[in-house]
């Protein structure tokens, strides 16, 4: 037999909630690229973060599962028509929020999303439900 050394009978069955009303300054723990793409075969990232501040949820962890990798812009010439610009440059809006929040820059290879490991940001979340639980998450990324 093993024995856990707490009373289960101590602990919430629910976590703490947050206040969706206040901006969290929060730290990049991880952030990586899906080995899979999405059910339209698009590419895309999660990003798990740490908060900061305010100090009564320092330690409470954030995340957002899915940010889409955005299609190259194409460039205006015959052929391509101002709609399809358009909709190229407003897929990649969550992206471009995302890499100005936590000061990501690419290379001429592209983004490694390991350099914004250890980067300060500022969030705002929102409160979902997960199988019935409350879940609170990364609503928008916030430009500084």
């Amino acid at each position: 037999m093993t024995l856990i050394p707490v009373n289960p009978a101590d602990y919430p069955t629910e976590p703490e909630p947050m206040d969706v009303a206040v901006t969290y300054t929060v730290q990049v723990t991880k952030c990586e690229m899906s080995p899979k793409t999405d059910k339209n075969g698009n590419y895309y990232f999660g990003v798990e973060t740490e908060v900061l501040e305010p100090a009564e949820y320092k330690g409470m962890k954030l995340s957002r599962g899915y940010i889409a990798i955005p299609p190259p812009i194409p460039q205006l010439v015959p052929g391509v028509n101002e709609g399809e610009v358009r909709q190229a440059k407003n897929a990649g809006v969550t992206f471009s929020r995302f890499c100005h929040c936590f000061n990501a820059r690419a290379s001429e290879d592209g983004f490694d999303t390991s350099t914004v490991i250890g980067e300060v940001g500022k969030v705002i979340i929102e409160q979902g439900e997960y199988q019935g639980r409350k879940t609170f998450s990364i609503k928008d990324f916030l430009l500084s």
